[in-house]
């Protein structure tokens, strides 16, 4: 073969081997870039499920979120420290009139509607967290509605959210919520709690006014009782048995005393109380005549003064009458001389005014309310436990009525009574 072929030959050859060499080497970069597509696609994948699973998260605990939201009644919101501007979130607080802020509210909008009382208290917990003083804040306060001046109870915490590298606030996140029904639970509360505590306080006054006002007619009706005999005179006698006589009357009024304190405590309604028509004219000059015939204080005189004419009112006549006795003792009790008038009036509103006039010590203003608690007594010295007053209290609200006094020191009291006419 000529010399020139051969060559020719030979370099045919070895282009073909050098491109398969190259197809080779191109093949394989083919396979390694695939392979490398393919570890970045399944990394990538990898990544999208991780992101889609904390999406899921998110989105379960935000569903999660809204739930205790919503459960606890829950206002979410940010405040800007800088701006000084109020950003609402959420709101499940469930109350139609509550104020609501809207977007990008100013503090002292806010503030505005906050109760004047608990501005300073609100002002403060801002100014403690906004200057890095305080981390958190916890205050409850009363705000207005915004339809009305009716006071809502709220109840906010905060706290930092985001702050410079140096430690100071830049933004506040908190929640607030309406906390009417616990307050009202709260005072619901407080009043069973001082109701059990004056129940404790009547019990040992009661055990304590009881224990001496029954040892002193005991004392009389024991000792008088053994001396009887030993009487020299009919005079003695008729004086000894006067005081025996005395004595028994107030162990009756103790013990009256105690069944009605019985009925105070029982029945303070008139739920299941029989009503009746009663003549108010009539039923004062009976009271009248009755404490007349028992009145041995020559210098007190017991007057009527009856404006109302036939009048007749649907109540209580056991308990009115009863309201009457105890206020005609009380004024022949405290009245030395001059006289008591048990009378009736009109009033304003169709109510019908029962009133006891005396011109006995009178009463200082500042005991003018106490003296309708029970066992409350001015002068420890007079007779009986401190109740009359209390029961009279107590029933005149049993027939929808009120009391009062007018009363000035030296000058006399008119204790007053006021019942609707039906």
């Amino acid at each position: 073969m000529p010399q020139g072929l051969l060559s020719i030959l030979m370099s045919i050859v070895t282009w073909l081997s050098k491109g398969y060499i190259l197809l080779l080497l191109a093949a394989i970069c083919i396979i390694v870039a695939l392979f490398m597509l393919f570890q970045f696609q399944s990394k990538r994948r990898r990544e999208i499920e991780h992101d889609l699973k904390l999406i899921d998260s998110v989105s379960q605990h935000n569903i999660e979120f809204e739930l205790v939201l919503k459960a606890m009644k829950l206002s979410t919101w940010k405040y800007d420290i800088a701006t000084a501007i109020f950003t609402k979130e959420t709101d499940f607080r469930n109350v139609a009139d509550l104020y609501t802020s809207e977007e990008n509210i100013p503090f002292q909008q806010l503030l505005s509607v906050v109760a004047p009382w608990h501005r300073e208290l609100v002002e403060e917990a801002f100014r403690t967290i906004s200057e890095g003083e305080k981390e958190t804040f916890h205050i409850i306060f009363q705000m207005k509605g915004r339809h009305n001046d009716v006071l809502y109870w709220i109840e906010s915490h905060a706290t930092v959210a985001e702050a410079t590298p140096e430690g100071k606030p830049i933004r506040l996140v908190g929640t607030s919520t309406c906390i009417d029904k616990r307050k009202a639970l709260e005072d619901e509360l407080i009043r069973a709690r001082n109701k059990a505590e004056e129940s404790d306080k009547l019990k040992s006054a009661f055990l304590t006014n009881i224990g001496h006002e029954v040892h002193t007619p005991l004392n009389a009706i024991v000792g008088f009782s053994e001396m009887l005999p030993q009487a020299e005179t009919e005079e003695e006698r008729q004086e000894m048995l006067r005081i025996i006589h005395e004595s028994n009357q107030q162990l009756l009024k103790i013990f009256d005393d105690m069944v009605l304190l019985s009925e105070q405590a029982a029945s303070g309604k008139s739920d299941n109380l029989e009503m009746e028509m009663v003549d108010i004219g009539k039923l004062i000059e009976e009271s009248a005549r009755q404490f007349s015939a028992e009145n041995k204080n020559e210098q007190v005189a017991i007057y009527t003064h009856i404006t109302t004419g036939d009048a007749k009112i649907k109540t209580n006549c056991s308990r009115l009458s009863t309201i009457l006795s105890h206020l005609l003792d009380n004024a022949l009790k405290f009245t030395e001389r001059g006289s008591v008038t048990i009378g009736s009036s009109w009033q304003e509103g169709d109510m019908l005014r029962i009133f006891v006039k005396d011109t006995g010590i009178g009463i200082a203003r500042e005991d003018q309310e106490r003296i309708f608690e029970s066992f409350t007594k001015l002068n420890s010295f007079t007779q009986g436990m401190g109740l009359g007053l209390s029961v009279c209290r107590t029933f005149t609200y049993s027939l929808g009525g009120s009391i009062g006094v007018v009363s000035s020191p030296g000058v006399g009291s008119t204790f007053w009574v006021d019942l609707p006419l039906s």
